[in-house]
């Protein structure tokens, strides 16, 4: 199994999820020291495996991994292998579109709208109870239930080539923006097709677009003044230069308005 990296953690010297571009900012400024983070690094799905920092170097960005001596809790997505784009695929062919937003509602409230959810799954695993991960992907196969896990990028960290094709659940808060585009074919009739457009807010509050997915001819009801959470499995594309969404299936995004 492929060793894995994280983007964030939690911290236990905040008590919250601290992302690792924070984490690097602090390195940076501080003689290549991680002060007070020394020791405070811990998975942010299970808060018990506690991770390393690793430097960046000329050839890779820093990035937090798992300490060799310290184990995720027995329920922790992070203990199973990625899911491929295929047996994605197959897992979302599985659900009827009621089950898929479901699945993307539950994580959404796990990474972004209710902390409690987050603690109950840890206060469970920690008992050793069976426990839902929404994080998981399941399928059967020859009577044994296989299980992957996804990998998570934050949307307003980097988004770099080095990602590209991996299947991902991306999230967020993020501002969006329905861009529409009309033509006409040869026979003169008109047509048109939506791209949605997503914005971060950067170190300097600025909102710059990160992404865009192909909504092909449904155009969503947006309104680009509101903050939105968004959940989206897909992988990006780099081919046109600017990173494009592509999603694993039509209904595995969701963005609901910041309450």
């Amino acid at each position: 199994m492929l060793k894995k990296s994280f983007d964030e953690c939690y911290c236990t010297l905040i008590h919250d999820i601290a992302t690792l571009d924070d984490i690097a900012d602090f390195v940076e400024s501080h003689d290549g020291k991680l002060g007070n983070y020394e020791g405070t690094m811990f998975c942010p799905e299970c808060r018990s495996a506690e991770l390393s920092y690793v430097h960046k170097t000329s050839k890779k960005r820093a990035f937090l991994r798992r300490k060799s001596s310290s184990r995720h809790l027995p329920y922790c997505s992070y203990i199973h292998e990625y899911s491929s784009i295929q047996f994605s695929k197959e897992y979302y062919e599985s659900l009827t579109d009621g089950q898929i937003q479901d699945k993307m509602a539950s994580m959404m409230r796990l990474l972004l709208r209710d902390p409690l959810v987050n603690r109950e799954i840890t206060t469970q695993a920690t008992n050793n109870v069976e426990v839902d991960n929404p994080l998981l992907l399941k399928k059967e196969k020859n009577g044994q239930q296989i299980r992957r896990s996804l990998r998570r990028k934050k949307l307003s960290t980097w988004l770099g080539e080095e990602i590209a094709g991996d299947l991902y659940l991306f999230y967020g808060e993020v501002k969006l923006k329905v861009r529409r585009i009309e033509k006409t074919n040869e026979a003169g009739e008109s047509y048109f097709y939506c791209f949605l457009d997503i914005f971060c807010e950067n170190k300097n509050r600025e909102w710059k677009k990160k992404t865009q997915i192909y909504r092909g001819a449904t155009e969503d009801s947006i309104d680009e003044n509101q903050i939105y959470h968004f959940v989206a499995v897909g992988k990006l594309d780099f081919s046109n230069g600017f990173p494009k969404l592509e999603l694993s299936n039509k209904q595995s995004l969701l963005f609901k308005v910041v309450e």
